[in-house]
């Protein structure tokens, strides 16, 4: 893990965080950090946010994992998805990432989110991430929880004949977890279902988060008391934020580097959830 520093590492990361309500942006800046759970974004939340893909998946060839009928994956398999159960009880905040890029002494490429994201009208700009991190670490720390904060990396799926046009699919989802030993007989893979592992259709979303782990079975928020962070951050509109991020407040260096900070690395994260889960998985299909 690497330690925290604001040493410069091209290429080089902003974060900003989007809201689409004034007051969310104010309480944010207040220092109130709100953290759903994933199992929120798998099962609950509005129709932008649901998604059982959302964070901790893995992808196999269907035809080693039990649960299937033999009949649908000969026919219409495309690909499959495990998801560890006690990822789901793991709180999260996530930011977007701005790259900046240096082309020379005097010139920076700054490199916006997709414009077809929808991060809302309000934007808080992070102008001092290292001491963001600092201040929730303090916090994280006090109530006896970890965390892990880092870029969400983006991994291809184990497709069948990825060469065939496939002009519809459907997601088909297990109701109940299932015990890892039954879906995988011949032996658990080794793979890194994180918190920070996303399916490779999100790769847009260039997302940075923040990963809590309460150390219990619970689906319930979390709101993290930061304090003021208005020293560190700044609120903007959506519209102005081009021309925001061609200034600097405060931090003499505002961006961090694709490190991971935290109380532990993501692998751990990613073992203890697994275990918190009693080793149970939900899994996927897409067929098409």
């Amino acid at each position: 893990m690497h330690r925290l520093s604001c040493r410069s590492v091209l290429p080089m990361i902003r974060l900003i965080r989007g809201f689409k309500e004034q007051k969310w942006a104010k309480q944010f800046l207040r220092g109130d950090i709100y953290m759903n759970t994933l199992g929120y974004f798998w099962n609950e939340g509005n129709v932008e946010q649901q998604d059982f893909l959302e964070g901790a998946c893995a992808s196999f060839d269907p035809h080693i994992m039990r649960g299937f009928p033999k009949d649908l994956l000969d026919v219409l398999a495309k690909e499959s998805y495990a998801l560890p159960r006690g990822a789901g009880y793991c709180n999260v905040c996530c930011f977007s990432c701005v790259l900046i890029k240096q082309v020379d002494t005097r010139v920076d490429l700054i490199e916006l989110p997709d414009p077809g994201l929808d991060l809302g009208s309000w934007i808080v700009v992070i102008d001092n991430p290292c001491e963001l991190i600092s201040r929730l670490r303090t916090a994280v720390l006090q109530l006896g929880y970890d965390f892990v904060a880092a870029p969400v990396e983006y991994r291809d799926s184990v497709q069948l004949n990825p060469s065939e046009v496939v002009k519809s699919t459907m997601d088909l989802k297990s109701h109940n977890p299932l015990p890892a030993y039954m879906v995988f007989p011949n032996g658990i893979p080794h793979f890194n279902a994180g918190v920070f592992v996303k399916s490779i259709r999100y790769a847009n979303q260039v997302e940075w988060r923040i990963a809590v782990n309460r150390k219990e079975r619970s689906y319930e928020p979390l709101i993290l008391k930061l304090g003021d962070l208005t020293d560190i951050a700044h609120l903007t509109r959506r519209t102005e934020l081009t021309d925001d991020l061609q200034r600097v407040h405060g931090c003499s260096v505002p961006y961090l580097t694709r490190g991971c900070f935290g109380t532990k690395t993501s692998q751990e994260l990613s073992q203890y959830l697994f275990k918190l889960g009693n080793e149970e998985l939900f899994i996927t299909l897409t067929i098409g």
